[in-house]
Order: C-alpha cells, then sequence, then structure tokens
C-alpha cells in the first residue's frame, strides 16, 4: 500500500503542476484520499469512483446557487455550516453523498469571497478526475491486492475465531464472552470491505462475493444466543454443537485445499432457541462451503448400449453365428495302389510300338 501511495502522488504531484498550475493540491488531494487506507484494489476503484461521482454531482448542484447570495453576506456562511453538517451525517450513508456536499459547501465559500465558483468548479472536477484515475491505475498496476483475497484471509480469521468460541468452556462466563468479542471483531473487519462488493453484485458483476460477507453476518445473532446458552449449558444440544464445530474446520480446510472430512449439513430444524442457532450456523457454513468447497466431481458420460434392430414382419431373420453349421463334406473313395512295376512294364511296351 506504501508503494502504490508514492507512486500515486509522485504522478499527482507531476500531472497538477503541469495541468492545474496553483490548483496542483485539489489532485494530489484527491489521490491520497483514494489510496489511504486502501482494503484491496476494488476498494480504491470504489472510493474513487464515488469521489468523481460525488464531485460532479456537487458541481452541478453548486452551479445553480453559486449566485444565490452575494459577496461578503451571512447567510451564506450560515448555508455552509449548515451544508457540512449535513456532508457529515450524509457521509455514513455514502463517500458521493459526502463529495457532492462539500463541492456545494465550496462553491458557497468562493462567492463569499467575490470568486467565480463556476470556472473554479470546473477546474476541480477536473483535477479530482485526474487524481481519482492515478491513484486507481497505481493500486492496480503496482503489486496490487486482490479484493478477493483480502476477503479470503478476513473470512478465514472469522472462521477461526467461531472455532474458537464453539470449543469454549461451559460456563466460564468471562472466556466465553471475550471469545466472542473476538469473533465480533473479525466480523467487523470483514464488514469494512463489505461496500464495494455489495456494489458489485448490485450492479450484477457478480454475487458469491457479496453472499459471503452476508453468509458471515449472518453468524452475529446465533453467536450472540449461544454465548447466553453456554453460560448454562444442556448436554440434549450438545451432539449438534460439535457438529456445527466440525463443519467449522470442514470449510477451514476447504479454504486451504487441505485434506480432510468435507462439509456435511448436519444440524436442522428449530426445536429449541439453541438448536435453531446452531442450524443457522451451520446454514451459513453451507453458503460458505459452496463458495470455497471443492468443485463437485464432473459426472461420467453415461454409457448407452445401441439397441438391436427388429426384423421386419413375415421376414425369416437370418441365422446367428452360432447357428451357422459348416458344409458336408463328400466321403473320399479310397483308391487301389497302383502296381509300380506294372506301370514301368507298360510304359516300355508302348515306347517299343511305333
Amino acid at each position: 500500500m506504501a508503494c502504490q501511495m508514492a507512486v500515486a502522488l509522485a504522478a499527482a504531484f507531476a500531472v497538477g503542476h503541469r495541468a492545474f498550475h496553483e490548483h496542483w493540491p485539489w489532485a494530489v488531494l484527491t489521490a491520497f484520499i483514494v489510496c489511504s487506507g486502501a482494503r484491496g484494489r476494488g476498494d480504491v476503484l470504489h472510493k474513487g469512483v464515488l469521489r468523481a461521482v460525488g464531485a460532479a454531482l456537487g458541481t452541478v448542484i453548486a452551479t445553480s446557487i453559486a449566485d444565490a447570495f452575494p459577496p461578503n453576506d451571512r447567510w451564506s456562511v450560515v448555508i455552509i455550516f449548515a451544508v457540512l453538517g449535513l456532508a457529515s451525517w450524509l457521509r455514513e450513508i455514502s463517500y458521493a453523498l459526502w463529495a457532492g456536499s462539500v463541492t456545494a459547501a465550496l462553491s458557497l465559500l468562493y462567492g463569499y469571497f467575490g470568486q467565480s465558483a463556476s470556472s473554479l468548479l470546473q477546474t476541480r472536477l477536473e483535477a479530482i478526475l485526474v487524481g481519482a484515475a492515478l491513484g486507481i491505475a497505481a493500486s492496480w498496476s503496482v503489486l496490487p491486492v486482490r479484493t478477493r483475497d483480502v476477503l479470503k484471509r478476513r473470512v478465514a480469521d472469522v472462521l477461526a475465531a467461531l472455532s474458537d468460541f464453539l470449543g469454549a468452556p461451559a460456563g466460564d462466563r468471562g472466556e466465553i464472552r471475550r471469545r466472542q468479542g473476538v469473533f465480533l471483531h473479525t466480523v467487523t473487519l470483514v464488514e469494512q470491505i463489505a461496500k464495494p462488493l455489495r456494489t458489485q453484485r448490485l450492479l450484477m458483476l457478480g454475487t458469491e462475493r457479496a453472499d459471503v460477507i452476508d453468509a458471515v453476518h449472518d453468524c452475529v445473532e446465533p453467536v450472540g444466543t449461544l454465548a447466553d446458552a453456554l453460560l448454562d449449558p444442556d448436554p440434549a444440544w450438545e451432539p449438534a454443537r460439535r457438529a456445527v464445530a466440525g463443519n467449522v474446520g470442514a470449510v477451514r480446510r476447504a479454504m486451504g485445499r487441505k485434506p480432510g472430512a468435507p462439509y456435511q449439513r448436519s444440524v436442522t430444524g428449530a426445536g429449541s432457541p439453541v438448536t435453531a442457532a446452531l442450524a443457522d450456523l451451520d446454514a451459513a457454513l453451507e453458503k460458505l462451503d459452496a463458495v470455497y468447497g471443492p468443485a463437485p466431481a464432473p459426472a461420467s458420460p453415461a454409457v448407452t448400449t445401441p439397441p438391436t434392430p427388429t426384423p421386419p414382419p413375415n421376414v425369416t431373420p437370418p441365422a446367428g453365428p452360432e447357428t451357422l453349421q459348416a458344409p458336408a463334406r463328400r466321403p473320399e473313395t479310397p483308391h487301389a495302389p497302383r502296381d509300380t512295376y506294372a506301370t514301368q512294364r507298360d510304359g516300355r511296351s508302348q515306347r517299343a510300338d511305333p
């Protein structure tokens, strides 16, 4: 991340000084905001696009209100603080809305000092677009960190904490709450990279990574129920807890491509609240196994036997190979042996006669 930041800021300094002169800080500030605290290249792309969209939206709004107040008007100061307060609230909803609100506040500030807001806002928008593009390019080309790898690492931490929680000693309140807190912390780390992945699902560019985050979030409530139940455990649901713990290990092995027993759905139904919580945990593990588990083996092609042709009616079918018989051979008649001496004698008598 530090290398990406260095490259993005160096490029923003060079391009900003050359293209925007005294307004170069806008490009540098945008590159810094886009790359700072990045949690993968998907996060950088998400922040860069939101900042550009927010600046463009704010420029459109600010252009319409730039001349609403004369210079040095006190009411413009009141509106500026009101817009900044609104921006602080909108930041929790969307970064684009925060960027647009700040752009509108800057427009009012320029008008208060008697500067031309329209030309300055256009230059600011261009500098923001350049800074965002440089930040995104640096994060995708200089030692890029894939968001899928970050997600997989953090989901593995969640499963490790969940396995540790399911093995907590029953009745030990302090240890149970400590392990629950560790689990919730790992879930919070996963939620930090949720926005770009959910935006990707919203744009129908892929759903499985956002589904992984939803599956992790589905584990929070069952863990809370189990934390209360472990304080006064019931031996009746102990086999179900061991089965779910075994499935957690199966999913972890599948993520690490290690041999071992595969995931197998083992807890279903909703008898007691504890059993329902274990069933919900098992269902969430099933979703994770569908993404990170081994791919199903391809089905072998079926061997089909060609059908035997049916002979036409009133036609005697030809005999099969097993019914064919060799033709009968005629018996050989034995020949009497001729007298060799008689044959030679007859031949001499024939040559003697003319």
